[in-house]
């Protein structure tokens, strides 16, 4: 809990700065629960820890000034760009919207990367990523709020928009398309830095050395051809053994779900495995600096 003041020494605003948590700050977990029995205890320590936060700021709610909270977690009713694995383990949503102490009068969230008000409540959002970071969020418009407050009330909520410096670009179609729309896209007058685009291609046949003769082709090209995806279509559906997919381009997750159907494992199964795999994943991310040692 920061109280922020004036060189002179007068109090401003009072921020309760919340970053990830992670287990060792919530305490949540016990042994022998199960996955679901983990997701609700998980829900009940994070809005329990924004609660106890609340009851640190209580003081300053009369003080006159803004009193807000940052979280960094997946808030229920947000909308990512694109499917965005929980932080925490278990069920996508850690904490509703609703669930955040009165005391706050803003919630400054980060995880997704998408500008938004969160569940419809006005005071509570992610400001979203400065930059696109996917291909996935070439249509989102990318900025910063700036909040207007007349003493401890907000007044308004204010976006304000960031110029794109990089172009980000997904062009779709058939081999001889995707040709045709590189050309016109590299030939448009533009500013900034030098796009970085994704082709996807869509056939029904096998393009061998397809990579190597697009990077041919865009060669010269005011563009930076970043990401060569193919769809085979028809093809997929009659043998999956067509299937052309690099591993490096599935998350974690769902190369987990395909092993766990390859090894039979039942549907009705596959939540509580899930819960377990974030589980470890999120230890594995905790301690990645002692399993390099």
């Amino acid at each position: 809990m920061l109280p922020l003041r004036h060189p002179d020494g007068t109090l401003e605003a009072v921020v309760a700065a919340v970053p990830f948590l992670r287990d060792r700050d919530l305490k949540f977990s016990q042994a022998g629960e199960s996955g679901s029995e983990r997701i609700e205890r998980l829900k009940e320590a994070l809005t329990g820890y924004f609660q106890g936060m609340g009851a640190l700021v209580a003081p300053f709610t009369g003080a006159g000034v803004p009193v807000m909270a940052m979280g960094h977690l997946y808030a229920a009713g947000a909308e990512a760009s694109e499917k965005q694995d929980n932080i925490y383990i278990g069920d996508v949503e850690n904490i509703r919207a609703d669930a955040f102490p009165a005391e706050f009068s803003y919630i400054a969230l980060g995880h997704i990367h998408r500008p938004q008000a969160v569940g419809g409540i006005h005071h509570v959002r992610y400001s979203g990523s400065l930059i696109p970071l996917s291909f996935s969020e070439t249509k989102d418009e990318k900025g910063v709020y700036l909040l207007d407050y007349s003493g401890p009330v907000l007044e308004s909520v204010r976006f304000i928009p960031i110029p794109i410096q990089r172009r980000l670009k997904t062009i779709e179609g058939t081999l001889e398309e995707v040709r045709q729309k590189l050309t016109r896209f590299a030939a448009q007058p533009r500013e900034g830095l030098q796009p970085w685009v994704e082709v996807l291609v869509r056939s029904d046949a096998i393009l061998p050395g397809l990579d190597a003769e697009l990077q041919e082709f865009c060669a010269g090209m005011d563009l930076d051809l970043m990401k060569i995806r193919v769809d085979y279509g028809v093809l997929h559906a009659l043998s999956a053994k067509t299937e052309e997919e690099e591993l490096a381009s599935l998350e974690p997750l769902e190369v987990f779900r395909r092993r766990c159907m390859v090894a039979g494992k039942a549907p009705d199964d596959l939540p509580e495995l899930e819960s377990s795999f974030k589980e470890l994943q999120a230890w594995m991310t905790e301690h990645e600096d002692e399993i390099k040692e």
